[in-house]
């Protein structure tokens, strides 16, 4: 399914702000965007080696790290980094 994925701040920068990704999975979107770019994950490995995590929303919705790889419903991705010490939640 055609969906747009929204990166925020840095990656935003590195990566681009708005991708339009035909993708099931959060995983299968990670690997479109290291396919089209092999810096992704040495980015996302050198992020978690500092602490910084990643939040995955699909329609507003917080995706949990053990539902990545299963098939997302309908809508728009959004991913954000977390830098250490940040409050996640509300």
């Amino acid at each position: 399914m055609q969906r747009n994925v929204y990166l925020d701040g840095e990656l935003a920068v590195k990566y681009g702000e708005v991708l339009s990704i035909n993708a099931k999975s959060v995983r299968d979107i990670i690997k479109v965007i290291q396919a089209n770019d092999p810096t992704f994950k040495k980015y996302v490995l050198d992020c978690a080696e500092k602490g910084v995590s990643f939040s995955v929303e699909v329609e507003g919705e917080p995706v949990e790290e053990k539902d990545l790889i299963f098939p997302m419903k309908k809508g728009d991705v959004f991913i954000s980094a977390i830098p250490s010490g940040s409050k996640s939640g509300g």
